[in-house]
């Protein structure tokens, strides 16, 4: 995702599929800046299927490369 995305943006971008519960961007622990990697959580796995129709889509001027994680309904984003 891009460096420069938030929280709010993503679970906005997100919740047309569903509730989204908790977002996570992933950061640098050394320097806390974002490594442009992100989690999405969402209440129903049918939301985190559904939310798999964006991969390959912009966000931010970026393209969304959209998996599920090992993470019980999450997205995983880069």
């Amino acid at each position: 995702v891009h460096f420069a995305a938030t929280k709010d943006g993503l679970s906005q971008h997100f919740n047309k599929f569903g509730e989204v519960l908790k977002v996570i961007i992933v950061t640098d622990a050394a320097t806390g800046q974002p490594k442009g990697a992100a989690y999405v959580e969402f209440m129903l796995k049918e939301a985190a299927d559904n939310a798999l129709s964006l991969d390959g889509t912009s966000f931010m001027s970026r393209i969304l490369k959209v998996l599920i994680s090992a993470w019980y309904f999450s997205i995983c984003l880069d």
